[in-house]
């Protein structure tokens, strides 16, 4: 059970950083938005 559960963290940290790095990847092609996405992103990845 612990196992499963060790499991289940570790693809939702997987699936966090995927979707991180296509935020990222977002922003770089949208550099003029950068400064005002900046804080709403990071808020949502707080409370992902």
């Amino acid at each position: 059970m612990v196992f499963a559960v060790a499991r289940l963290d570790y693809l939702l940290s997987f699936f966090r950083f995927f979707f991180w790095k296509i935020l990222c990847e977002a922003k770089r092609s949208k550099p003029q938005q950068e400064a005002g996405n900046e804080k709403s992103e990071r808020n949502k990845m707080s409370n992902f």
